[in-house]
């Protein structure tokens, strides 16, 4: 029995679409535990009694409800305000899921491969945002912000996709060299 086996069949493209982005395989890593429900959460390290018994569960970002999974990358304000910003700026109707395997295979269910895979790496840096803000107010006493959260999403997005694209990495070079070639490789991106 694999571990794929463990999962209900509708979930497997989910697994095998994260394993395909092009994010760092760090970030692919903490999708995959993500969507096993292994990120530790106040309500998890409390279920797991590294939070005291009148230790504080409540969530980080929003301090309303017992902080797990499904709140912290869905349900909290911090975190739904993001993912609407995120289909807003995909220019996609977003609609409440009820879980992040319900996003995820939206997402990678739309258009051709390239647009699968670029879509797939857009859900890996919200949700590897999300759980950085995370990490910056838990640790650092940081912001609840989501406009810089989305800013983080798209310039993360930017670089992901860079640094595995095959064409050069300056435009304004590329321009300059080759300004045909610039101009198809744009409005293929568009």
């Amino acid at each position: 029995m694999t571990p794929m086996d463990l999962v209900p069949s509708w979930y497997a493209p989910s697994f095998t679409a994260i394993w395909k982005c092009p994010a760092p395989s760090k970030v692919n890593a903490f999708a995959w535990q993500l969507l096993h429900d292994r990120i530790p959460t106040r309500q998890d390290l409390y279920r797991r009694r590294i939070i005291g018994g009148g230790g504080d569960t409540s969530c980080v970002l929003c301090g309303e409800v017992s902080e797990s999974s499904a709140h912290l990358f869905i349900y909290c304000d911090v975190a739904l305000k993001v993912w609407v910003g995120v289909f807003e700026w995909l220019d996609i109707p977003f609609s409440l899921p009820h879980n992040l395997f319900s996003i995820l295979n939206h997402l990678i269910q739309t258009g051709g491969k390239k647009l699968r895979k670029g879509l797939c790496m857009i859900w890996n840096a919200t949700v590897w945002s999300l759980w950085r803000r995370w990490n910056s107010v838990m640790f650092d006493n940081g912001r609840r912000d989501t406009a810089d959260v989305l800013d983080e999403i798209k310039v993360l997005t930017w670089k992901w996709w860079l640094s595995q694209s095959e064409v050069a990495h300056s435009l304004l070079y590329e321009w300059r060299v080759q300004p045909k070639l610039c101009v198809e490789n744009c409005l293929e991106f568009d």
